[in-house]
């Protein structure tokens, strides 16, 4: 009973070792096999991504540490090329993502934003905000039109009577 137990651990130590070798050797260049690993990693649009749980989703390849995935799905160290969205421009030293103003927060949780440089983040250009949903950037104008719905309130008045 011995000799059959010795086998099948070393059995299972061996396809252990040749799984985390195969799945290691499939990933692409800059990245690295992980068992578990969180929904979300560092990318050149989100260097430091504020909502990302560590919670273990699936396993797979993942950016090695200082690596980003950009917009083609590679793992880079530089991520200065990367085109950024509508409104944004790349800064070489941008505040941490949830940093920024955002248009109509309707969130009073502070965030605790360090006076750290993100490296080559996508921000908003001036004249333009983040939307609270979407985390796009939007002409400030948008966002000013957005704040006025005299619709919802012509009285003058809030909910208690109290005049605002």
């Amino acid at each position: 009973m011995a000799k059959v137990l010795t086998v099948f651990c070393i059995a299972v130590v061996i396809f252990l070792f040749q799984e985390n070798s195969v799945m290691a050797s499939d990933c692409p260049v800059n990245e690295q096999y992980h068992r578990c690993g969180p929904r979300c990693g560092p990318s050149c649009a989100r260097p430091e991504p504020q909502k990302c749980s560590d919670e273990c989703i699936l396993p797979g390849c993942r950016c090695k540490t200082g690596f980003f995935r950009n917009s083609a799905g590679m793992c880079v160290a530089d991520c200065s090329t990367e085109p950024c969205g509508e409104g944004m421009q790349r800064h070489s030293c941008g505040v941490m993502e949830g940093c920024e103003p955002v248009c109509l927060r309707r969130s009073r949780r502070v965030l605790r934003c360090e006076n750290k440089c993100v490296k080559n983040a996508c921000q908003c250009e001036p004249g333009y905000i983040r939307e609270y949903v979407g985390g796009m950037c939007i002409p400030m104008e948008e966002c000013n039109v957005r704040r006025k719905k005299p619709s919802e309130n012509p009285t003058g008045t809030s909910f208690k009577g109290i005049a605002w």
